[in-house]
């Protein structure tokens, strides 16, 4: 009877990772990664440039006007959803 249901458990958990797994690409199939867009420059006052973090509509508005102005893209602001800012990862 044990054997029976440890089969059993075995078989959910490996049926419930596919289904997690499909699930994940799932919601990673509309993402797209871009790098080398540089932050907004903002001048202060008295004061050199400097780089800020902007919010995430600031994001994708500043984003759309970059692609679009060098690559010639026709992006709106409404085509996204959001957009974040992701750390630098190794080179």
């Amino acid at each position: 009877m044990n054997s029976k249901l440890a089969d059993s458990v075995a078989r959910n958990e490996t049926e419930r990772r596919k289904v997690e797994n499909k699930a994940n690409q799932y919601s990673r199939s509309n993402n797209i990664i871009i790098s080398g867009i540089s932050h907004i420059e903002e001048l202060l006052e008295g004061r050199k440039p400097f780089k800020r973090f902007e919010r995430y509509d600031e994001t994708i508005k500043y984003m759309g006007k970059i692609l679009n102005s060098n690559l010639g893209c026709q992006i709106t602001t409404s085509e996204n959803d959001i957009a974040h800012r992701l750390k630098k990862g190794p080179e």
